[in-house]
């Protein structure tokens, strides 16, 4: 499959975020946007969850969400604004790196 590059991409921002507390999820951030890839970081001893809401579970048994993360995997979820976009960490102080496209 070919690459497919988005011509109309015009701002988006990156940031970084860690769940202090496994098992307590937090949202991405408050910022409107159209959509965001989120990188489980590298160095993650355990999953994360992705989700739309604050339901969303890593732990081994209780996984709910729509994409359960190991290191260095990704996935990009179309949202309105990052505080639909929640995470949750099967260990304390892992976290993911995003990119967020804002129009």
């Amino acid at each position: 499959m070919a690459t497919r590059v988005i011509s109309q991409f015009i701002a988006g921002t990156d940031d970084r975020k860690v769940v202090a507390a496994a098992g307590t999820p937090e949202a991405l951030g408050t910022t409107a946007i159209i959509g965001v890839c989120i990188v489980a970081e590298s160095d993650n001893t355990g999953n994360i969850a992705v989700g739309m809401s604050n339901a969303v579970r890593a732990a081994a048994g209780s996984q709910k969400g729509l994409a359960i993360l190991a290191a260095r995997e990704s996935v990009f979820v179309p949202a309105q604004s990052l505080a639909n976009v929640w995470i949750d960490a099967s260990v304390s102080g892992d976290g993911v790196a995003f990119t967020a496209v804002t129009s």
